[in-house]
């Protein structure tokens, strides 16, 4: 599977520039408590009491065995019953993030005790930073606030960015939604319809971004530094909504955005002859099935050193749309919520739902997506100054 594949290009890749720090090792659960046995030492009384009672015999059998049963079903030890859940989507409305956040809470409170209420609140600024850092620092501890932002905010915290207030190791994972593969793409009014096409013209192609180390920045300059594209990146959009209006209304010539979120949001854009963008590029362990014709960025890059360089650069694109908890949530209501999460991506309706809206579900257990969050983090200094060419303007 293309997250596996992902994970494991990220590992081979660090390898290739320097050795990276080993995993911890995983939590082991702690033994369950012995049920209690106080119930039995009622019994000499009731046999003290010989030929009157022998009803008052039965009393002590059907007492013990009351007592376990309501051991072995207890009341569920977390209950969100009368509970409003907060779900933040570091995007805009009708962007990737927001489509997620919305599919999440119309169909997870079913799935927790109490069937409580969820609501979105969107956090579109700074490409994703406000709502990691809300989550990280403001947010309530209780489980009744998660959020989704860009994974890309990881390669933020490898190169010191100080706007970034939380650190992602620590955020308490749910686990994966969706992994996405990075495109760019370009009006088709412009006449250029291949990659290639692009680095021989030498044309300066006006691309909308959200700002500095998002998604919508990342791809597109590191193709820059790499391929040697003469992308132009505007940032300061609200969200890709807003990119998308910028680019049919001619004032952005493309944008760089994930194919999966191109699809689900902008599929009029993809139909007609000519449709009205060209895909020119794509990046990832593999190209997309819905993407054959269309080229990876590495096979244009200058050097190997700068082949390695995009694939680092897109290793957050294979758990981009993920969704964190705030540090310090009770591990019971913790593991209520992540059990809630998983359960959702085994529901018939909800993947019904994800389809008519072109979403590509797919689940990863938050062990998995912490490990790659890990490895990253301890890339070697080599590979940071690398990113470091990318990630600052």
């Amino acid at each position: 599977m293309k997250h596996v594949c992902q994970r494991t290009l990220l590992v081979s890749t660090l390898l290739l520039m320097a050795a990276c720090a080993p995993p911890a090792p995983a939590p082991t659960a702690a033994p369950a408590k012995p049920a209690p046995t106080a119930a039995p030492a009622a019994q000499p009384a009731a046999t003290a009491q010989p030929a009157a009672k022998p009803a008052a015999t039965a009393a002590p059998v059907a007492k013990p065995t009351a007592q376990p049963a309501a051991t072995a079903v207890p009341k569920p030890a977390v209950s969100f019953a009368g509970k409003t859940f907060k779900v933040i989507a570091g995007g805009a409305p009708g962007g990737g993030f927001d489509t997620w956040a919305r599919l999440i809470a119309r169909h997870m409170p079913r799935y927790l005790p109490g069937n409580p209420t969820m609501i979105v609140e969107n956090v579109p600024a700074a490409t994703g930073v406000v709502a990691a850092n809300t989550i990280y620092n403001t947010a309530e501890k209780d489980g009744t606030v998660f959020g989704t932002f860009s994974a890309s905010l990881i390669l933020r915290q490898l190169v010191g960015d100080k706007d970034l207030q939380a650190d992602m190791s620590k955020f308490s994972w749910l686990g994966v939604a969706e992994g996405n593969t990075p495109t760019c793409a370009v009006r088709s009014e412009l006449g250029i319809k291949t990659y290639r096409e692009l680095l021989q013209s030498k044309r300066e192609v006006v691309i909308g971004a959200t700002g500095v180390g998002g998604s919508t920045y990342n791809f597109p300059k590191a193709l820059n530094v790499a391929t040697g594209s003469t992308f132009k990146i505007v940032v300061g959009y609200q969200g890709t909504t807003n990119i998308r209006a910028a680019m049919e209304r001619g004032e952005a010539d493309g944008f760089c955005n994930e194919w999966e979120s191109v699809k689900s949001t902008s599929p009029e854009w993809l139909k007609g002859s000519p449709p009205f963008i060209y895909v020119l590029v794509q990046q990832g362990p593999k190209k997309h099935p819905d993407l054959q014709e269309v080229p990876l960025g590495e096979e244009f890059a200058t050097t190997e050193e700068m082949k390695q360089l995009l694939r680092v650069v897109n290793v957050p694109l294979a758990f981009f749309k993920s969704f964190v908890a705030p540090p310090g949530v009770p591990a019971a209501e913790m593991a209520t919520i992540r059990q809630a999460y998983a359960a959702v991506f085994k529901d018939r309706s909800f993947e019904e739902e994800a389809h008519k809206v072109q979403a590509e579900p797919g689940y990863q257990p938050p062990e998995e997506v912490l490990k790659t969050v890990k490895d990253l983090l301890s890339a070697p200094p080599q590979v940071v100054e690398a990113v470091k060419k990318v990630i600052n303007p």
